[in-house]
């Protein structure tokens, strides 16, 4: 049996543009995920946590961008947790304002002095980029006490152990109809 071409009323080819998709429509995804472990020991300033970086490019200038985000962690006994910012190219998005005070998107909860524990931080932010050139999101965090080492998708111990696990972390990008 021979396959027919079939046409849609309005469509050319059967394509869909955004054009004609209403409002909050989901354009397409992309996301970054981060399976390795990483150790970090900034102390006052940002660095950027390998593979959790994701480039984009809108269809729209009036495209939302539907940052999602979720970090596995854990840090030494100082409690003091660490904090998280967002950076589309070069510009920090999703902080707080307020006076002198440093702008962050997110903090990780403090964490426990026991080498074995671990957790989860996430984040969402919905960004309005504004372009239709390709676009670089990622993520960065700092800590706050010298000395202090912060390790990504795993406990501090990492000794082998059946509850040293290996996490993962995930960087997701939702391109939303404007």
């Amino acid at each position: 049996m021979a396959l027919t071409k079939v046409r849609t009323a309005g469509f050319a080819d059967n394509a869909i543009t955004s054009a004609i998709l209403p409002t909050g429509a989901i354009l397409q995804v992309k996301t970054a995920i981060k399976t390795a472990s990483q150790s970090n020991a900034s102390n006052n300033s940002f660095s950027d946590i390998t593979d959790l970086s994701q480039s984009i490019t809108p269809r729209s200038t009036s495209s939302k961008i539907l940052i999602l985000c979720n970090i596995s962690l854990s840090s030494g006994d100082d409690a003091t947790g660490r904090s998280f910012r967002f950076i589309r190219g070069s510009t920090h998005i999703g902080g707080g304002s307020e006076g002198s005070r440093k702008s962050v998107s997110f903090f990780g909860s403090p964490m426990s002095g026991d080498t074995n524990m671990a957790g989860t931080t996430s984040m969402h932010f919905l960004d309005s980029p504004s372009t239709t050139s390709a676009t670089t999101y990622k993520v960065q965090m700092t800590g706050y006490n010298s000395g202090v080492t912060t390790y990504i998708n795993t406990n501090i111990s990492r000794g082998g152990q059946a509850y040293d696990d290996i996490a993962a972390s995930n960087l997701t990008l939702i391109e939303v109809q404007g």
